[in-house]
Parts: structure tokens; C-alpha cells; sequence
């Protein structure tokens, strides 16, 4: 009686794990985020009996290969690379053994891996590895087949979340000016207000338009107004000190975001912007002139706020004036 109530109690802690793995591998297809999702699988692989640790590469459309692991530390730039057939014919499993030179051999040593495909609509998209520490297959029949079963479900998610990012790269370069886009600035500027709150640092938005952008286009072509934007985009960006962050986010309007910045850096930064374009004027069909607007972060702001303080600091500027800049003001 004593065996037969162990072998239900072991069934039942089986259709767990098995539910369990099950509702882990359903929550991937929430997420559209590429690095929580590797996260999640490497997780739910690392868990499976006999697994000492997991690690799952995926080839990104374009870009270097991506990394997440569990159980194991993985340094930035691993060569750690599970290959298909030599033949090009499809692979149901990897399995692979370490042998360590004498001497080099670590305390409790990695011997053995199995991995499974991750399967996309074109081909592989990489591969999900089990570790062992033990001489024998790091997983038994069972969790084979459960690692087979969170790679199935893994794939979908995976190749969905990458495509996502590729899409995402896309669209946030501004193909006029090759410089961040619009949402590109939004996604840049919530997270630098969320670090700069954390760290208690300072963080500056300035707002730079270009002066008369809607007469040049009537009196020259919008292949002259798109000339102007390319050089103010141009200006920006060589002006910009290292790690500030510069998008194109209206017409004639870019966004800097100058982290660890106050006024007296965005100050300068205007002033070489205005410096730059005084030295291209005489190639253009008429001297371009610019405004701008600056707002550096203050105790309650959040990047709405920020961002809406500064341009309403251009939009004085540019009520006083050509080739002016105002500071945001302070919410009283």
C-alpha cells in the first residue's frame, strides 16, 4: 500500500511539474520583448531534472547572435555555438560531451549537453542546450521529451519577439537624416528620466527647430527644406558630446537628450550648433537659423512633462525672435 501511495504521490508531482512547464512555455506568447522571452525559456529549461544549467543562442534576422542562460554564467561575446548537420539535414538533438585538459579542469565541472532546434517558418533559429554535471545524458527520457516540448513552444514566441526588434530597429532611425526617430526618442527619453530619478542625476531635453522651414519649402522646393533638415540633422549629431542622444522628432524639429547635462551644456550646445550652421550658410539657399528650447529635470517631472517644458521654452523662443533659445520654466 506504503509503494502504491508513492507511485501516485510521484505522478501527481509529475502532472505538476508537466502543468507547470505548461503554463511556462503558454506565458511566452504574452511577451513580445526578445530578451525576457530567451530569459523564460533558459529558465524553464535550467529546471527540467538532471539540468545543471541552460543556455539558449538565437540568430537574430540581422545583428550578432543573442544569449540567455541559466545556472551558468556566460561572459558577453561566447563562442558557445551548437551547429546543425554537416549535411544541412534537420537535427532532432545535439548531444555533446566536455573533456578538460589536466590541470584546467574546474570544481564542479559542466560534462555533458543535449540541445534541441528551436524551429522557425525558414529554418533553425537556434538551439536551447542542457547541461549535466554527470558522465551520463543530462536529462532522461522524460525530460527530453519536456525539452522538446518548451522548444516547440518556445519557437512561436521567439520568432515572433525578433521580428518585432528587427521591425523595431527600423523604425526608429528617420530616414531623412539617418538619426533616431520620433518613437525612438519617446522609448530614449522615458528611460533616461526613470535612470536620472533612480541615480538623483541630471538629465536635459533641448528642442532645436529650424526658423522659417515652411517659407524655405513655398520659395525653394521641399528638396531645398529637406537639404536644411539633413544639415541641422547634421549639425546635431556632430556637435553632440558622447552619449548624448540626438532624434528627428517633427519637420524641422530634433530632440538632445543630454544625460548627466544641465543648462549651462545645452547652452553650449546651441551655441555650436548656431556656430556650425553660420560656417554652411553661404551653400544654401538662404542663411538657416534655429531655435531652440531646453528643460532640465526637476523633482516631479516625468519625460511628459520634461519634454513638454522644453517645447514650450521653443515656443517663446521663437515668439521673441529668429535664432533664439529659452529655458523651460519650473511647474509652480
Amino acid at each position: 500500500m506504503d509503494a502504491l501511495a508513492c507511485e501516485l504521490a510521484d505522478a501527481l508531482d509529475r502532472l505538476r511539474e508537466e502543468a507547470r512547464r505548461a503554463r511556462a512555455v503558454e506565458a511566452l506568447g504574452g511577451s513580445l520583448d526578445l530578451d525576457e522571452v530567451l530569459a523564460r525559456v533558459a529558465d524553464a529549461a535550467a529546471a527540467l531534472p538532471g539540468a545543471a544549467a541552460s543556455i539558449v543562442r538565437v540568430q537574430p534576422p540581422d545583428g550578432e547572435p543573442l544569449l540567455a542562460a541559466s545556472g551558468i554564467d556566460v561572459p558577453p561575446g561566447s563562442g558557445h555555438v551548437v551547429g546543425v548537420a554537416p549535411d544541412g539535414a534537420p537535427v532532432r538533438a545535439v548531444a555533446l560531451s566536455y573533456h578538460y585538459r589536466p590541470g584546467s579542469e574546474p570544481a564542479d565541472p559542466l560534462r555533458t549537453a543535449i540541445a534541441v532546434p528551436l524551429a522557425g517558418p525558414e529554418g533553425p533559429l537556434g538551439f536551447v542546450t542542457v547541461f549535466g554535471r554527470g558522465d551520463g545524458t543530462p536529462l532522461g527520457s522524460e525530460g527530453f521529451a519536456a525539452l522538446e516540448a518548451i522548444a516547440a513552444g518556445a519557437a512561436p514566441a521567439i520568432d515572433n519577439a525578433r521580428r518585432r526588434r528587427a521591425a523595431g530597429r527600423h523604425e526608429a532611425i528617420d530616414p531623412l537624416t539617418r538619426l533616431g526617430s520620433r518613437t525612438a526618442f519617446h522609448d530614449a527619453l522615458a528611460r533616461e528620466v526613470a535612470r536620472a530619478h533612480r541615480s538623483g542625476s541630471a538629465v536635459t531635453v533641448l528642442v532645436v527647430d529650424i526658423d522659417g522651414l515652411r517659407a524655405l519649402n513655398e520659395e525653394h522646393g521641399h528638396l531645398a527644406g529637406d537639404d536644411a533638415v539633413r544639415a541641422l540633422g547634421a549639425t546635431i549629431a556632430h556637435g553632440a558630446r558622447r552619449g548624448d542622444i540626438v532624434c528627428r522628432i517633427g519637420g524641422g524639429e530634433f530632440g538632445a537628450i543630454l544625460p548627466d547635462g544641465g543648462r549651462i551644456e545645452a547652452e553650449a550646445q546651441f551655441a555650436r550648433m548656431q556656430a556650425a550652421l553660420g560656417r554652411r550658410s553661404d551653400r544654401r539657399p538662404r542663411a538657416l537659423s534655429i531655435s531652440a528650447g531646453m528643460a532640465e529635470l526637476g523633482p516631479d517631472d516625468d519625460a511628459v512633462s520634461l519634454l513638454a517644458r522644453a517645447q514650450a521654452a521653443l515656443k517663446r523662443a521663437k515668439e521673441r525672435g529668429r535664432g533664439t533659445a529659452a529655458e523651460g520654466r519650473t511647474a509652480p
